[in-house]
């Protein structure tokens, strides 16, 4: 019995000593998973992987994204101009019922002719539907709403693209919408097609300006909810 007694506290010791092992594991496990977001791929190695940097932060992606949603007209041009197709659009005027963009020409302002699938339509950008989100899967969000950006990461890696009328936001916002693709030298020449565009328009217009030096701008917006507000 006094041997029994002595090899007890033992046993409880080296219990207590597996216990802390196994909660160890589970905790290290669960802090894992509240890392940045992680885009799925086949190829997982850390040279297939990136850090980008956004407005909130920062997403890490690996692989390249293939289904990316589009939640704004804005963000639709950056995606457009970096030569990716969205599997789904937010619209800002949605005047479109149907599930799908399947005439993207008629059913897309502006840049409807530069669509050549059918991307799912995803409604309002400012109120987008989250169950035909979820129902798409994308591999990236892309959108302009700081207020829906925790939601939208629970559903996929979101990019959030604000502050569009500060000068240099776009450029920026365009490089790590190019990063989180996969590739950032098509930013780079997009914006000096951009500055090459502005200096030739700068040289066309130069006598007009110099003629005309006033301008008067007009700015019409809201125009969905049937009210026309002006700016000038």
């Amino acid at each position: 019995m006094p041997k029994r007694i002595k090899r007890l506290p033992l046993w409880i010791v080296l219990s207590a000593i597996t216990a802390v092992l196994v909660v160890g594991c589970g905790f290290f496990t669960g802090n894992h998973s509240n890392d940045a977001p992680v885009l799925g791929s086949t190829d997982q190695s850390a040279s297939n992987c990136r850090v980008v940097e956004h407005d909130v932060g920062k997403i890490q992606i690996c692989g390249q994204p293939q289904k990316v949603a589009a939640l704004s007209t804005y963000t639709l041009n950056l995606l457009l101009s970096l030569n990716q197709q969205p599997a789904g659009y937010a619209t800002t005027l949605s005047l479109h019922p149907g599930e799908v963009f399947d005439d993207p020409v008629q059913q897309i302002p502006y840049v409807g002719d530069q669509i050549t699938g059918q991307p799912m339509n995803l409604g309002k950008s400012g109120e987008p539907s989250l169950e035909k989100l979820v129902a798409l899967e994308p591999d990236l969000i892309v959108t302009e709403r700081a207020q829906d950006y925790e939601l939208l990461s629970q559903i996929a890696p979101t990019l959030l693209c604000q502050n569009r009328g500060l000068k240099g936001q776009w450029q920026e916002s365009l490089r790590s919408l190019a990063i989180a693709l996969g590739n950032g030298d098509p930013a780079e020449t997009v914006i000096q097609q951009h500055e090459a565009n502005l200096a030739k328009a700068r040289a066309d217009l130069a006598d007009s300006v110099a003629a005309h030096p006033r301008l008067l701008l007009l700015v019409a917006h809201r125009l969905e909810g049937g009210g026309y507000h002006w700016r000038g």
